[in-house]
């Protein structure tokens, strides 16, 4: 954990560095975005509201596969819980939240739900480079570098699932985390249910937040095909299932931003619309998971006896 933190610090003042000689070198090019379409930003914040909604049933799907009998509200909480201990903590803390949440009222092994986890958002990137691929080849132009990067997730995520458990669970002794996806993959792979159910929400999710870059744009009279909007969204999901910064900060606006210069939008264009996403997802969370956060809290303090509430915030934290 202290050496990715220190990888985290090390690539994000890298980051700075980098965005202040660029700012200093084409300064010109940045101007503030002062017109802002309400229509827009409204859709923007309804497509967040569902992006969340398809999160707690994500949730839920997760959670029925393990028989845990969690309504779609727990499941809810759970997820808006999740999102919240990012937010403020960062790296893997929605991931321990979860985690130890389920431990600690469903009995259900760290290891299971997170590699479980890990397994739907194997099939987001899978979804994800699939589509940003066949986005690429509409456009007139696809650089070689997206469509190469987007084809490898493509294949590696593709070959994870048709070979992965076809292999020894001692030739993935040298990694952990990744002989613990494997050794998950081996048992829900025979839910086909639950296999179909992500696959299906993962598109649905890709198809929302592709929309809702596409009106981060159109919040600033800034036009951009859903196919760009499309392919933004494959690599800002990459980018999110390494966390190497807590929040992406700074890499999801150089990812807007270097794909925008691409496509002929501008690297100014490309920054606000991140920022604004950026906000208006921060702002939903808050306000709409907040509460149901709270909920879920509150009911598992009084589950807990006294004395191990402390731990389990400890867990959590740490």
């Amino acid at each position: 954990m202290r050496k990715k933190r220190l990888l985290s610090f090390l690539l994000l003042a890298g980051l700075i560095i980098f965005s202040g000689f660029y700012y200093m070198n084409h300064r010109e090019e940045f101007h503030l975005l002062s017109s802002f379409s309400a229509p827009a930003i409204s859709i923007l914040v309804l497509l967040e509201i569902l992006m969340i909604l398809c999160l707690g049933l994500q949730m839920k799907i997760l959670t029925n596969h393990y028989n845990l009998g969690l309504s779609f509200m727990q499941c809810f909480g759970l997820a808006r819980m999740t999102s919240l201990a990012n937010l403020m903590f960062g790296f893997a803390a929605g991931a321990s939240v979860k985690a130890v949440y389920l431990k600690r009222f469903h009995d259900l092994k760290y290891g299971s739900f997170i590699a479980a986890t890990g397994i739907a958002s194997i099939i987001k990137l899978m979804i994800g480079g699939l589509s940003a691929t066949a986005l690429l080849l509409t456009l007139e132009e696809p650089a070689s570098f997206l469509l190469f990067i987007a084809a490898a997730i493509s294949a590696s995520t593709l070959v994870f699932f048709g070979l992965a458990h076809k292999i020894p669970q001692r030739f993935f002794s040298f990694w952990n985390m990744i002989g613990d996806l494997v050794k998950e993959w081996r048992l829900i792979r025979h839910d086909r249910t639950m296999i179909l159910q992500l696959v299906l929400l993962s598109i649905i999710l890709f198809v929302i937040y592709s929309l809702e870059i596409y009106f981060a744009f159109g919040a600033f009279g800034i036009d951009a095909s859903f196919s760009v909007s499309g392919v933004i969204t494959a690599f800002d999901n990459l980018a999110g299932a390494v966390k190497l910064i807590p929040g992406n900060v700074g890499i999801k606006e150089a990812i807007f931003g270097m794909i925008s210069v691409t496509y002929g939008i501008g690297i100014n264009q490309g920054v606000h619309a991140a920022v604004l996403h950026r906000v208006i997802r921060a702002v939903v969370s808050l306000l709409v998971g907040s509460g149901f956060a709270y909920k879920l809290v509150s009911t598992a303090r009084k589950q807990t006896p006294v004395g191990q509430i402390d731990n389990i915030t400890t867990r959590i934290a740490g």
